[in-house]
C-alpha cells in the first residue's frame, strides 16, 4: 500500500479544488439531469418474433393503473404518472442532494411498422415493468 506524501497531498488537493467535490465529476454527464415539470421517457427494449413484435417499458414503482396506451396516427404512446420516490423515514428536513431517478410525468411514443394488427395489442405490467405485445397481420 502506497503511502501519501506531502507533495500527493497537495496534488490531490489541487485537483480537488479544480474539479469540485470528487462526487460532481462522477455524477457529471454521463448521467441524467432532473428536470422539474418535464415529461421523462422510460427506456425501452424491443423484439421481434414472426408473429409478433415486443415493447418493454421500465417503469419502476409504478403500477397498471398508473400507465396509459394509446395508438394514435400509427404510432403507440405510452403514457402516465410515477411518483416520487422518497424514504419512508426521515430525521429533520430530508434535502435532495443528487436525483437521478425519474418520476412524475413519463411518456414514450413509437412508430408501428405497416403490418401491424393494431386491434390485437396487448399489455401486461408486472414488478415496474410494462409489456405490449403487437401482432403482426396474418
Amino acid at each position: 500500500m502506497k503511502h501519501l506524501t506531502r507533495t500527493d497531498e497537495e496534488q490531490f488537493r489541487k485537483a480537488h479544488l479544480h474539479f469540485g467535490h470528487p462526487m460532481r465529476k462522477a455524477l457529471s454527464s454521463s448521467y441524467h439531469h432532473y428536470c422539474p415539470g418535464e415529461s421523462w421517457a422510460p427506456p425501452i427494449n424491443l423484439y421481434v418474433d414472426d408473429r409478433n413484435y415486443y415493447v418493454v417499458a421500465n417503469l419502476p414503482g409504478t403500477t397498471g393503473e398508473q400507465i396509459d396506451i394509446e395508438i394514435k396516427d400509427s404510432e403507440l404512446v405510452i403514457s402516465g404518472f410515477c411518483a416520487t420516490p422518497t424514504p419512508e423515514e426521515t430525521f429533520g428536513t430530508l434535502q435532495v442532494e443528487n436525483m437521478e431517478i425519474d418520476d412524475g410525468r413519463f411518456s414514450r411514443t413509437l412508430d408501428l411498422p405497416d403490418d401491424v394488427d393494431v386491434e390485437k395489442i396487448t399489455a401486461t405490467s408486472r414488478r415496474g415493468q410494462l409489456l405490449v405485445t403487437i401482432p403482426k397481420q396474418q
